[in-house]
């Protein structure tokens, strides 16, 4: 995988976190600087989740031909079938009381579980253990900005359109499916 393909998949994990966010705000008023500490602790836990699951796919990978990156095709469309999933959503995101600590974190839990997902159909595909930053760097940081603008959305009540955003999501892990394979 190339940098820029790690840029698309922090974009869209980042805009999931970032929907995610600005409806929990929306519930809950939260102060911005709780939101930078929200979103730093958001940003941890799934660059953590990506590079476990990096390091787990690793551990599975095939010494066969190209069976490694079918392995990857097909887990990350499994992760843009997930992303989808959200499309079908009537409702304008569901939201949690982000206030507590427990909540919090088992959210960022939830979020981080793409990031698993998707970091192991990398490890199948690509040999990070010493360009680590450069895997989770892109990720960590738009995660940080997205979910904090998704608090500063929430906090002034701007409407925006969630399947739009979600369909944006998808379309960059599939693109980032492509620029590998090419």
């Amino acid at each position: 995988m190339n940098f820029f393909s790690y840029i698309l998949f922090g974009l869209s994990m980042g805009l999931i976190a970032m929907l995610t966010f600005r409806a929990c705000t929306l519930h809950t008023k939260i102060q911005l600087s709780r939101g930078l500490a929200y979103s730093f602790l958001l940003a941890s836990v799934q660059t953590l989740f990506l590079l476990f699951g990096i390091w787990f796919g690793s551990l599975w990978r095939f010494s066969t031909g190209n069976l490694d990156s079918y392995v990857f095709v097909g887990i990350m469309l499994l992760l843009a079938a997930k992303l989808s999933l959200n499309l079908f959503d009537k409702k304008n995101g569901t939201a949690y009381d982000i206030s507590r600590f427990s909540t919090l974190f088992l959210l960022s839990i939830a979020l981080g579980i793409n990031d698993l997902i998707g970091g192991m159909g990398i490890g199948f595909l690509a040999y990070v253990q010493q360009a680590w930053l450069i895997a989770s760097l892109p990720l960590f940081l738009l995660v940080f900005l997205l979910s904090y603008l998704g608090i500063m959305l929430g906090r002034r009540n701007i409407e925006i359109k969630q399947r739009r955003w979600t369909l944006f999501a998808v379309l960059f892990v599939l693109v980032a499916i492509v620029m590998v394979l090419l």
